[in-house]
């Protein structure tokens, strides 16, 4: 047997604290990098984000913490397999099923963040892989 789940949603904008604000880095006072990498230089015309200064922040700083935080994510996953009654008879079992189970497998976005689902600051989600064995007597 196989299930699978898989969730997307398209067309959401969301607020980077990591991109804009000083506590998490994202301040260009050259203090803190954040996650930023591709400043505007006069070598790089074509960055994003404005160029690091010891002056204040550059005003209209968070618009640039505006992302897009479409996503497609495979939820969960299961395979299992029933051994067939003529296997199993001689065990004086009704019936016998391995699986294995994962959960969070995988998350495709262009948001920088661990989950575009939760706030940029919130812990990951773990990732679960369990292996079973289903017996029926």
């Amino acid at each position: 047997d196989f299930y699978m789940e898989m969730t997307t949603v398209q067309g959401i904008i969301r607020y980077n604290k990591y991109l804009a604000e000083y506590a998490y880095g994202g301040d260009l006072r050259g203090l803190f990098n954040g996650i930023k990498v591709d400043y505007w230089t006069p070598e790089n015309p074509g960055g994003y984000f404005p160029r690091p200064t010891n002056a204040s922040s550059p005003n209209y700083l968070g618009l640039c913490a505006r992302q897009d935080a479409s996503f497609e994510k495979l939820s969960n996953v299961s395979v299992g397999y029933t051994l067939p009654a003529s296997l199993i008879s001689r065990l004086k079992l009704n019936s016998v099923r391995v699986y294995c189970t994962g959960q969070n497998l995988l998350t495709l976005t262009d948001y920088n963040s661990y989950n575009p689902e939760q706030d940029s600051d919130a812990y990951p989600e773990s990732r679960t892989i369990s292996f079973g064995l289903q017996l029926g007597f």
